[in-house]
């Protein structure tokens, strides 16, 4: 434990140490129009991206990375949107001074002329060296042509419709020692099934294993419009893939997901998503191991009706209004060891959250954090706005091993402090169905932060264990909830956070 929270406790920001929930990047970066493409300079400390302008073509953007960790307001790149009637990329960084774009670009004596294609762009002198690949303007027919550059092995991943649906391609240099400018290409090759399929598969990126593919498709068996999916090369030829997997809830929703890329320091995904954004699609970042720590829930079936597009900051009317009920800062600490699965005691907690979690606001604070063997922190937020994310992951909390409370007791404590509302309810509410005692280290810590809450809810019907968790809960000044059943559970949490936060 002391090693985990030393680590907790490094220069990282908080949300970057924990969020297994995707965060949009905010309006220093998105706007109400489209921001796709999500590209990383070498360093990782610039983010190149594409915004649908007023006229309706898209341009070239970028934000840098300031020293508090997060991004700056983003900035046109002048060079890099010459004057023509086509939109602009940025498909990868290989040097210092070198960027693959979008585009063969002309300057002529009336002006600049773009078609379809690849070139290198060289800031410093402002130049475009176009990118001769056989056959890919005939068989792109002018349509999109979009490109990863994976750079250890210097392979070309293309995807296009050569007809009416989009396929990824593989293309390799016949030269591959030659400077970058310099390279000769082969022609295209199409990826074979499973990973091509009989709808669209676009937007490639090859993880820097050169084995792993994610990928966004429009296929069967999906969230929504497009999911982003994940399929490893099998062997040395580029001919045998795995089944593709759906990275799940955390990245994918029942809206489209493309342009999924795993920033140069490791830590971050970054994807463009069209839920919960400002107006279309916005860049959005999630831990990069996100999508393995958990487990998966199902999605629903495609013609499930789905929620009208919102913008990200859209909330419905909440039961806690802002002119009667101060901000919260609330820590769940959830047992989820072999004991909790009998005796409907999951599925009765899980309920009451999500009825709570819906009337939560903007200005509240919410961590889930979950104990058995080993503490689990799932996420930390500041302001709760996307519920069906929070919802899904909610669902997929199972039950076993160990209880071992204490080991998260600390744990709650220090992000109830990180995250400390003054005039606000402050409250860590552990939720377990066994006995628990508070070690002399605990009794410290309860005594040095009085400004916070410890509640507890009590599962199932255990006596001796019920009455231990009722004198815990009134030694420490907090509320004692046992949730026996649907009809009074479903409305027990958000009854104690109303009780406590009331102005």
């Amino acid at each position: 434990m002391k090693s985990l929270l030393l680590w907790l406790l490094s220069g990282m920001p908080l949300l970057a140490q924990t969020n297994s929930i995707k965060e949009n990047l905010g309006p220093s970066v998105n706007t109400k129009e489209d921001q796709i493409l999500p590209v990383f300079s070498l360093d990782g400390n610039t983010l190149y991206f594409s915004e649908n302008a007023t006229t309706g073509r898209y341009e070239i953007w970028f934000s840098q990375r300031n020293e508090a960790g997060t991004w700056a307001p983003k900035q046109k790149a002048e060079g890099l949107n010459p004057p023509t009637d086509g939109s602009k990329y940025v498909f990868a960084q290989v040097e210092n001074d070198l960027l693959l774009v979008n585009g063969w670009f002309e300057q002529t004596d009336i002006g600049w002329v773009q078609s379809t294609g690849l070139s290198w762009y060289l800031p410093s002198q402002k130049r475009f060296v176009r990118l001769d690949i056989p056959t890919l303007r005939t068989q792109a027919k002018g349509r999109f042509v979009n490109a990863f550059l994976h750079r250890p092995t210097k392979m070309l991943l293309l995807s296009y419709a050569e007809n009416e649906r989009k396929d990824i391609y593989v293309c390799q240099p016949e030269n591959p020692s030659a400077p970058w400018t310099e390279l000769r290409w082969q022609m295209p090759e199409r990826l074979p099934a499973p990973l091509n399929s009989e709808f669209d598969d676009t937007t490639p990126f090859l993880d820097n294993d050169g084995a792993t593919l994610y990928f966004a498709s429009n296929r069967p068996g999906g969230y929504g419009a497009d999911d982003i999916y994940r399929s490893r090369r099998l062997g040395d030829s580029w001919t045998q893939w795995s089944v593709p997997e759906n990275l799940g809830f955390r990245v994918n929703s029942n809206y489209s997901e493309i342009y999924y890329c795993i920033a140069p320091s490791r830590d971050f995904a970054y994807f463009v998503s069209y839920k919960h954004s400002y107006g279309s699609g916005d860049i959005f970042m999630l831990r990069a191991d996100s999508t393995q720590s958990f487990p998966d829930i199902k999605p629903p079936p495609r013609d499930t009706q789905i929620d009208p597009l919102l913008p990200m900051q859209a909330v419905g009317e909440s039961e806690l209004e802002v002119a009667k009920y101060k901000a919260n800062n609330l820590v769940f600490l959830i047992d989820r060891s072999g004991s909790m699965k009998g005796d409907n005691k999951l599925p009765l907690l899980k309920s009451s959250l999500k009825r709570l979690i819906g009337q939560l606001r903007d200005i509240d604070r919410l961590t889930l954090m979950s104990f058995a063997d080993s503490a689990i922190v799932h996420f930390s937020l500041r302001g709760v706005t996307q519920k069906d994310s929070l919802y899904a992951l909610i669902d997929s909390l199972a039950a076993a091993g160990e209880t071992k409370a204490n080991k998260g007791l600390e744990l709650a404590y220090d992000y109830t402090v990180r995250n400390f509302v003054e005039d606000g309810n402050n409250e860590i509410i552990l939720v377990t169905d066994g006995l628990f005692s508070l070690s002399t280290q605990d009794r410290q810590r309860i005594n040095a932060n009085r400004r916070i809450i410890l509640s507890v809810v009590g599962l199932g019907n255990d006596g001796k264990a019920l009455s231990n968790l009722r004198k815990l809960a009134t030694g420490t000044k907090g509320s004692f909830i046992h949730i026996q059943n649907h009809e009074t559970g479903t409305e027990a949490l958000l009854e104690e956070v109303k009780s406590r936060s009331r102005r």
